[in-house]
This record gives structure tokens, C-alpha cells and sequence, in this order.
């Protein structure tokens, strides 16, 4: 499902304050571009402590790698006098896709810096998403994900240069979206984007941030399961609500 359509889906109600579609993207975009703009507009790297100290240095080998041999490298020679760059996790999210896309399109000082910048952005997006899915307003929507994608606990990971923290907080909203993406309409198609999501996290290597969403999803879906199960809110689903349902615990 496309954001637009999604900004479509629950038009607001008539005592709410009209939003256009289009204005929640666009303020989110102005807003990232505005926070980082001493990096967006320079060739400056965007500094982080552990970019220093071991990112780079990971990151650079990989993008050499690539570049050079069209394959992860199995060694990274310069870190801890040696170590194997996939089993020790070197390289972090090397795997993760949105990394390896920006490695491939951009030197990794200027790579570093855009993965963490997209995610900002794309945390106001995905929570936009979900306070929409569950019914809320382009104003409600539009106030929590300015407020999300500001809020200390993601914006702040930045000076120390935590990004897989930063993945993980960014997508826990698109988590939660797609997880009541299939309670409302339950089917293969929003199974497998829950998977999906489920298989970005785990690439983003942060496995205890990982636990800790897993978790609070789980929980989740555990309430929806039993609102489903007494009849609660059951109007708002689909024709299979109890089917997603059961499809999702298992």
C-alpha cells in the first residue's frame, strides 16, 4: 500500500482540522531537511562516535568489496587485529537492504550519514501510517509523527552514531501498521508484508532493540486478538478478522 493511498483510507471527521494528503510527506521531508541540513547541503560527513571509532572503517572495506569484487569480503583485517566480517558482525547492517543500497549509490562517508537522515524521515511516515490504520485523523496522524520523528529517543541516537538503534525505533511503527494491516484485512498479502518487516529488522543486526519490538508487537496482537475474540471493534475489520488473527499468532 502506497503512503498516498493510506492518507486517504479514514477521511478526517468534520470537527477535526482538514489536512491535505499531500501536506504530512511534505512536512516531514521539510522538517529532515531542516534538522540536517549542514549534511544535506555539503559533502560533509554526518558525525556519529561509533561512525568514528568503527563504522567507517567496516563500511568502507564492505563498499571496496563490492565495488571491486562483487562480494561481501569474509575478513576484515583492520578491526580488532582481524575479524570475520559476517560471523562477528563487522559490518553491522551489511545486509540490511537500505544500507546496501546507499553503499552502492554513494561514498560511504556520505552513505553513513543518508541511511540515518532516511530513516528520521521515514519514522514520521511510517507512524503517520499507523495512527491512520487505526483510524485516526491526517491531524492526529500528521502531530504524532512530527512528534515521533523528533522525540529524543530516535533523533538523539544520532550524535552517537547508533544506527541500528535508529532502525529499529524507525521501523517499530511500520511494525505495528502492518501488523493491524492484516487484522483489518487478513490475507497472504499482508502476511507476508508483516514477514517482510520481520526480516528488516532482524538485518538491521540490533538483535536486542529487535527483542524488545518483537515483543511489544506481540503483546499487540495478543489484545487485538481478544478484542477480536469478545466482538469488540469487530465492525471495522474484514470479512476473516478472527482468520488474520489466528494466522498472526501462529
Amino acid at each position: 500500500m502506497r503512503v498516498d493511498e493510506v492518507m486517504i483510507d479514514h477521511p478526517a471527521t468534520k470537527s477535526g482540522v482538514p489536512v491535505a494528503a499531500w501536506l504530512p510527506p511534505v512536512i516531514f521531508a521539510v522538517i529532515t531537511v531542516a534538522l540536517f541540513r549542514a549534511f544535506v547541503f555539503t559533502d560533509e560527513m554526518l558525525y556519529g562516535g561509533d561512525t568514528l571509532s568503527l563504522g567507517y572503517a567496516a563500511r568502507s572495506l564492505y563498499a571496496e568489496a563490492l565495488s571491486t569484487l562483487g562480494r561481501v569480503p569474509g575478513w576484515a583485517p583492520h578491526l580488532l587485529g582481524g575479524t570475520p566480517f559476517i560471523e562477528a558482525l563487522s559490518g553491522g547492517d551489511s545486509l540490511y537492504p537500505p544500507s546496501v543500497l546507499l553503499l552502492m549509490l554513494a561514498p560511504p562517508h556520505r552513505a553513513l550519514g543518508w541511511k540515518l537522515v532516511l530513516h528520521i524521515f521515514l519514522a514520521g511516515i511510517f507512524f503517520y501510517s499507523w495512527v491512520r490504520a487505526v483510524g485516526g485523523s491526517r491531524a492526529a496522524g500528521l502531530l504524532g509523527g512530527v512528534a515521533y520523528m523528533l522525540a529524543p529517543f530516535l533523533v538523539g541516537f544520532i550524535h552517537p552514531g547508533h544506527d541500528g538503534k535508529i532502525f529499529v525505533t524507525a521501523l517499530a511503527p511500520l511494525m505495528f501498521w502492518m501488523t493491524e494491516r492484516h487484522f483489518r484485512d487478513p490475507g497472504w498479502v499482508s502476511f507476508s508484508g508483516v514477514g517482510l518487516v520481520v526480516a528488516s529488522v532482524i538485518y538491521t543486526t540490533h538483535f536486542q532493540m529487535a527483542y524488545f519490538l518483537f515483543g511489544g508487537v506481540g503483546m499487540y496482537a495478543i489484545f487485538r486478538s481478544i478484542q477480536l475474540g469478545r466482538g469488540v471493534d469487530e465492525a471495522g475489520f474484514g470479512s476473516r478478522p478472527r482468520a488474520g488473527a489466528l494466522r498472526l499468532i501462529l
